[in-house]
């Protein structure tokens, strides 16, 4: 066990050898994330992969609800096109170079906020979160919203440990900035820069002062270059807030559940009957109590450690209750929705409090056991959350690829959901899409000679009757081509899209 130990402080204490550790993580990391690699999911992946193909062609991305004001989620994608050119992988590549850095970045936060150790182990848990591999290479805001924002509270803390603060600080402000054209959800994380501040002031109240003030310049900088490009986009100023308070004011979606949050986090849903319901979480949060419990036993809860928790206590409060009750007290309740992928945002302060509970561990084998159980508890919620997703999806993608090699007809969709996808697997393919008709709001005699694909979108189990009859029940004298049936566990069990032909005449009644 001695030998062991000083082999370990060795390798801690060598600055080569650290830079090969932190190499072989974010490594890793990578290989990780591509061996479980999900691609276009079935939420809002597909409005961000349409801006940026938007902006890409020269159009006019603006104006698509509130996702087109999210620039620093899409604009990347259009840039990476540029060079890469379109494709399933090129479409993930911004959000998996966002979830690959935030390993780094945390690693930095460790070394900052505790030691070297204490960061290389949060590197190590980053690097197999399950919630973070299962979105890394989904296309959405919340990747790249923890990257910039954790990247923002690094230089806020380094202001405050440097001589040389106000270069920090005002590049924090910046990639605050920044993260606030990824994803509006930044104004519910302000408080935590915040609630450092208050713990760090200490007597120097004109460094802090000093530090706010270069914050605030550094956002407004990118906010008023984002002001003035929406202005010289539509010839409105302050275009992006107030389509996104149209956006609030027109979803009056409220979530009352309570439990969905707890029940993520703590992985207390059993089954995969809704696609939101994936086990991101594995068995983290049941960890990160026994952490908790060992760092105020061990004496070793100090005042960095409570800025991270009570950063996780609040933000998840601000999350699971504040929402919903600031939606429903206005006089009129706007959006309050939850996904799980909201929770993202809780992995730093997560993995930073489990990494200094194992760094303060004295056992080193007890230390390397929770490291293990972790990483293997990890890869196998990893495994079944992104085979349900990706073969969740491979009804859509195996319906594009089939129908591009037939004989060119019109092709026959459910609905514009399945369009978008259309559009993300085909790579934008103008002939191939132009030859699609959208059949939700259709008559059967509208239908001829043409292709009829049915059940491909998961929610049309949630809304059978916005779509007409012969989706359930297609006429006789449809001739069926091919059926779609792909193993899966949950909702995508459910059911198996059919690709029919639809003949010229189609006066026979449907098949009982």
């Amino acid at each position: 066990m001695d030998i062991y130990r000083r082999i370990s402080v060795w390798c801690i204490n060598n600055t080569r050898t650290q830079f090969w550790i932190l190499c072989g993580l974010i490594l890793t990391a990578l290989i990780v994330r591509l061996k479980f690699f999900v691609g276009v999911g079935y939420n809002d992946d597909c409005a961000y992969l349409s801006l940026a193909h938007n902006v890409l062609t020269g159009i006019n991305p603006l104006g698509y609800s509130w996702y087109s004001v999210r620039v620093g989620t899409y604009f990347p994608t259009a840039l990476i096109w540029k060079v890469f050119g379109i494709s399933e992988f090129t479409d993930s590549l911004y959000y998996l170079l966002c979830s690959v850095g935030g390993v780094y970045i945390i690693y930095l936060l460790g070394k900052t906020l505790f030691n070297i150790e204490t960061g290389l182990i949060a590197a190590t848990l980053l690097a197999f979160f399950p919630a973070d591999v299962t979105y890394s290479t989904q296309i959405g805001p919340n990747i790249p919203l923890c990257a910039m924002f954790s990247l923002s509270l690094l230089l806020y803390i380094k202001a405050y440990k440097q001589e040389n603060y106000k270069l920090y600080a005002l590049l924090s402000g910046i990639f605050l900035g920044i993260s606030y054209l990824c994803y509006e959800m930044l104004v519910l994380l302000l408080p935590v820069p915040i609630l450092y501040s208050v713990l760090n002031s200490g007597k120097s109240l004109k460094k802090t002062l000093t530090i706010l003030c270069l914050v605030i310049v550094g956002f407004l900088f990118i906010m008023s270059t984002r002001v003035i490009y929406f202005y010289s986009m539509t010839g409105k100023w302050f275009y992006g807030e107030k389509l996104i308070e149209e956006t609030l004011k027109a979803d009056k979606n409220i979530n009352a559940n309570f439990r969905m949050y707890p029940d993520a986090l703590f992985n207390l849903n059993p089954n995969y009957d809704s696609w939101d319901a994936q086990h991101l979480f594995g068995i983290s949060y049941y960890i990160l109590i026994l952490s908790l419990i060992y760092l105020i036993a061990s004496r070793s809860f100090n005042k960095d450690t409570l800025f991270l928790t009570a950063y996780l206590v609040g933000v998840f409060l601000i999350f699971q209750y504040l929402i919903y009750y600031a939606a429903v007290s206005m006089e009129h309740p706007f959006w309050n929705c939850k996904h799980t992928r909201y929770l993202l945002v809780l992995l730093l302060p997560t993995i930073l409090l489990i990494s200094q509970a194992v760094h303060r561990l004295r056992n080193r084998l007890v230390q390397a056991a929770v490291m293990l159980l972790f990483i293997l508890s990890s890869l196998y919620y990893i495994d079944k959350d992104c085979t349900f997703l990706r073969r969740g999806m491979d009804y859509v993608r195996e319906s594009t690829y089939l129908l591009q090699r037939m004989h060119p007809r019109k092709i026959y969709i459910p609905d514009g959901w399945t369009h978008d996808r259309f559009k993300a697997f085909s790579n934008f393919d103008k002939n191939f899409l132009g030859r699609t008709v959208v059949y939700q709001k259709s008559k059967i005699e509208d239908i001829k000679d043409g292709y009829v694909l049915t059940d491909v979108n998961p929610y049309n189990f949630v809304v059978w009757h916005d779509f007409p009859d012969f989706m359930r029940n297609p006429p006789s004298q449809w001739i069926l081509l091919n059926t779609i049936n792909i193993k899966n566990i949950g909702i995508f069990n459910k059911f198996k899209p059919k690709i029919f032909y639809a003949p010229r005449s189609t006066d026979l009644p449907p098949a009982k």
